[in-house]
């Protein structure tokens, strides 16, 4: 094959449907493979001749003259569509389709492009070439939801797939006792960004873009002095009761223990406005989080407040205490 000649515009114009987003994310692996970012170049993503041609004829048809010569022979071997002589790839693969949500070919193809782009030296996402970590995570959901359902604790996709792997093989990849006394903890979990400031920014809440930085939802609003402290959750579960507009998380650990707790209500009450139209307006909030410390104890935080429109309520301090048990 002439890789002088393969790029992604060439592959999108031999593409069945340009807007589609796994012809696109199919283009760029590809893309990646040959130019060889990974770490086992050649453009089959690991699947052997005929299924990598199965995936060209329906997502690229007629490129396979680019891909594999004038004089292309479907049954022929390929060099450059030979499986990944890797059981690290294999064991990424079979952990990938072991959480499929589908059955088709197209999901599995997707396996193989998500565990070439681990055998690369950055994020998943930048090694898959796709614009951000939002467009994995959003193909992890729709095609790997049971694996996405397992990353609660928002943590960076490579090392969570690794984790994985790791966890199978009862491997202890870390020295640390638990992610949540990890000195490293930036490096696993929160935003994947090129410089690192994001990452450093977020732990810390400190720096000129801390208000940006996106947290994971059932990190905001622990104190910097408690982050290394808390559990990571790994699984939530949520009740809501819509008529009294109020809602509760439960949280647990790897071991199936409760490590977050978060509960919000609200009354109401009826109210007249300028024109004597009756409307209903919030007397009262009431939002409580606690997190499980290391010591067994729990962190907790309570917010409240009174009616919507004295908006100094919702800019109360919140109140921190160190008690023996989650919150009921």
């Amino acid at each position: 094959m002439h890789r002088e000649w393969l790029d992604y515009d060439m592959l999108m114009r031999h593409a069945r449907d340009p807007d589609d987003v796994l012809a696109q994310t199919f283009a760029r692996v590809i893309m990646a493979s040959a130019r060889g970012t990974l770490a086992a170049p050649g453009v089959g993503m690991g699947l052997d001749r005929l299924r990598f041609g199965a995936l060209v004829a329906c997502y690229f048809p007629g490129a396979d003259v680019q891909l594999f010569g004038a004089a292309c022979n479907p049954a022929a071997p390929c060099a450059d569509c030979t499986p990944l002589p890797s059981d690290e790839f294999d064991d990424l693969v079979q952990l990938l389709l072991e959480h499929r949500s589908d059955d088709s070919e197209q999901t599995e193809w997707l396996a193989y492009a998500i565990a070439s782009g681990c055998m690369g030296g950055d994020h998943l996402y930048q090694d898959m070439g796709l614009p951000d970590r939002q467009a994995l995570s959003t193909l992890l959901a729709r095609h790997f939801s049971a694996l996405m359902a397992k990353n609660s604790a928002n943590m960076k996709w490579k090392k969570f797939l690794y984790k994985q792997l790791c966890d199978r093989a009862e491997v202890r990849a870390c020295s640390a006792p638990s992610c949540q006394v990890c000195d490293e903890y930036h490096k696993c979990f929160g935003p994947e960004d090129d410089s690192g400031l994001a990452q450093l920014s977020a732990i810390s809440q400190r720096g000129p873009n801390a208000a940006e930085v996106q947290l994971p939802d059932w990190l905001v609003d622990v104190p910097d002095a408690y982050r290394a402290q808390v559990t990571v959750p790994f699984r939530h579960e949520r009740f809501e009761d819509e008529p009294s507009r109020a809602y509760k998380i439960l949280a647990y650990d790897r071991n199936g223990e409760c490590c977050y707790y978060r509960h919000h209500y609200e009354l109401t009450q009826v109210a007249l406005d300028d024109d004597d139209n009756f409307y209903e307006e919030q007397a009262y909030f009431e939002e409580v989080k606690a997190w499980r410390l290391a010591s067994g104890q729990w962190l907790s935080c309570t917010i409240r407040g009174g009616q919507a429109g004295d908006c100094r309520e919702r800019s109360l301090r919140p109140e921190y205490a160190v008690v023996p048990e989650r919150p009921r």
